[in-house]
């Protein structure tokens, strides 16, 4: 996945994330080719706030033919919504504890 701005040459699909906490928006891309039907994907992370990049990251997925298995990040600060329509999530530490 990249943000938008960022150099990825191929057959890309793109989607726009809705509104983060400081209420940006984004467009995600992925190069179409790197993934196909029936590979299962971990997205891995730095930081998931809320969780917005994420679902969009396993929409993206889908639409490959591929499936978002889990989720691994260093900070975890998914909101309830997020975690709910996303695979599991696995963290280092919770936001709340830093």
């Amino acid at each position: 996945m990249r943000k938008d701005g960022a150099l990825f040459p191929g057959p890309l699909i793109e989607q726009q994330t809705q509104q983060d906490y400081r209420g940006n928006r984004r467009t995600l891309a992925t190069r179409r080719d790197l993934l196909s039907d029936g590979q299962r994907v971990v997205l891995v992370d730095d930081w998931i706030e809320t969780g917005s990049q994420a679902i969009v990251s396993q929409q993206l997925v889908a639409q490959c033919g591929a499936e978002l298995v889990a989720v691994a990040v260093i900070v975890d600060e998914a909101n309830p919504a997020a975690r709910a329509a996303l695979p599991p999530v696995r963290s280092l530490v919770q936001a709340s504890e830093l």
